[in-house]
C-alpha cells in the first residue's frame, strides 16, 4: 500500500485470504466448497518497520480471531514435474547486479534506480512484439527454484527445482497460444531446461475448522 501503515484487501474470498495468510496456492487448501464463495474486505493498521513475513502472521491471527479457523500443514505427494537440465547444458542468461557506487555515495538508493533502469528495459524489450500467435512472459533476476514456482501457471501442477543451477536469471518464455507452436515445454528446450512428470512433495493446508461469516466488527 502507498501507507507503510495500512493493509487493505478487497473482494476475496476466505479461501483466497487462507491462501494469502498462509503463503500457499488456492489450489493447495483443502476446506470445504462454500469457503470459496462470497467476497471480504481487511482494512487494518500494521506496526511501523512490519516485515511482509510478519504482516503474514497478522493476518493469520486476524483470520483465526474472526472466522474461528483453526489449520494446520500436511504434506502431499501429487503428480507434478521435475525441473532440470537438457542435455545440452543450461542456455540461462545470468543477471548483472548493479555495480556498487563509490564510498560514500547513497548505496541503497543508487541500487533502487539500477534495478529500476533494468525493469526499463526490460519493459523496451516488451515493445518489440513477439511472432504472431505468440505471448511472452519475461522474468528478471529469477533463481531457478523461482522459476520452478512461476511455471505453475503454466503447467497447473506444481514444479520442483533439480538443475542445480545457482544465482540468478533474466528469462524470457515464448508461448505459443494455440496447439500448433511452441508449448512451456518448447520454450524451456530453448533455454537448456526441460520439465520431467514425477510425483512431486508438496506442502497441503488443511483447513480444519472456519465459520462462515466473521464475528462483527
Amino acid at each position: 500500500m502507498p501507507d507503510p501503515g495500512r493493509v487493505r484487501i478487497r473482494s476475496l474470498s476466505l479461501l483466497g485470504l487462507v491462501a494469502m495468510a498462509y503463503g500457499v496456492p488456492v489450489a493447495q487448501v483443502r476446506g470445504p466448497s462454500w469457503m470459496g464463495q462470497g467476497a471480504f474486505e481487511v482494512d487494518a493498521t500494521v506496526p511501523a518497520g512490519a516485515q511482509k513475513g510478519q504482516v503474514k502472521v497478522m493476518l493469520q491471527s486476524l483470520l483465526q480471531e474472526r472466522f474461528s479457523l483453526i489449520a494446520h500443514h500436511e504434506t502431499e505427494v501429487i503428480p507434478g514435474y521435475a525441473l532440470m537440465l537438457g542435455g545440452g547444458g543450461s542456455k540461462l542468461t545470468p543477471s548483472v547486479m548493479p555495480a556498487e557506487p563509490p564510498p560514500g555515495q547513497d548505496q541503497e538508493a543508487d541500487v533502487r534506480a539500477a534495478l529500476s533502469r533494468k525493469v526499463m528495459n526490460l519493459a523496451a524489450n516488451q515493445t518489440v512484439p513477439p511472432p504472431a500467435g505468440t505471448s511472452r512472459s519475461q522474468f528478471a533476476h529469477v533463481s531457478t527454484a523461482q522459476l520452478a514456482g512461476i511455471l505453475f501457471r503454466f503447467v497447473q501442477a506444481p514444479v520442483v527445482d533439480e538443475t542445480g543451477l545457482k544465482g540468478t536469471y533474466d528469462v524470457t518464455l515464448e508461448i505459443s497460444q494455440d496447439q500448433s507452436g511452441d508449448s512451456v515445454f518448447d520454450a524451456l528446450e530453448k533455454l537448456g531446461l526441460k520439465l520431467k512428470a514425477r510425483p512431486v512433495p508438496t506442502d497441503a493446508l488443511v483447513i480444519d475448522r472456519a465459520t462462515r461469516a466473521p464475528t462483527p466488527n
